[in-house]
Formats: C-alpha cells, structure tokens, sequence
C-alpha cells in the first residue's frame, strides 16, 4: 500500500511527515473501519518509509474517498490495528506457501515483518 501524496510540516521544534492515500471505489465507498485500517498502515508507512524526513503525524496520515467525497483523517489507535493486520498477514501466510518474508531494508523497520509474492509460487 502507498499513498499519493507525501505532506511535510514542522512544528516549533520536530520536522513532521504524513501522507494521503486515495481510494477510487469500485463497488461500495469506505466505512470508518476500513478507512482507520488504512490509515493506521499509512502511520506505519510513514515510520518505515519516510523517517528520514521527520515523525509520523497521524493528523497528516488520512484516506480520501473520492466516490463518496469523505475525508478519513488519521487514527489514533495506531498499534492496535497494525497489530490486526499484521495477525491477518500472519494467517494468510500460514495458508499461502507462495509468501515469503521481504528482504531487511534500510532503515528503522522496528521488526516489522513484510511480505511479497514470489513469482512461480502457485499462485495467480
């Protein structure tokens, strides 16, 4: 997941970083849960990709629904939800043999297991 545009501001005394992901429905707009999943792994995109740049700011990490003209503004309970998905990616793992961990990169990943398909791995 990766959002469309990255925002930069600063506060008195810290460089802040947020992002806006922007969702083009196909079938149904958003709901408020779906919109704070996405927003919490925008936070985490943030800490993961753009830490070079200044701290995550969860008011600056927010989903656009552009067929229902909603602004999600970001989540508070961050860890919570990363926590959900990344026990929702545990799961899928576990049933999907073709998934295997991403390399390590650069940066602060604070742990955070990624994953990425391999080509040829049984899957479509």
């Amino acid at each position: 997941m990766r959002p469309e545009v990255t925002l930069h501001s600063k506060s008195k005394t810290t460089e802040l970083v947020g992002v806006i992901k922007l969702h083009f429905p196909k079938t149904e707009p958003l709901d408020q849960e779906q919109a704070d999943y996405i927003t919490a792994m925008m936070h985490s995109f943030c800490q993961n990709h753009l830490w070079k740049h200044g701290a995550p700011y969860g008011g600056h990490c927010m989903v656009i629904d552009l067929g229902s003209g909603k602004v999600y503004p970001g989540v508070k309970a961050v860890k919570q939800r990363l926590k959900d998905v990344g026990n929702a990616c545990g799961q899928i793992a576990a049933l999907w043999p073709g998934i295997a961990k991403w390399p390590q990169r650069n940066g602060p990943s604070r742990g955070k297991a990624e994953a990425v398909l391999q080509p040829g791995a049984g899957h479509n």
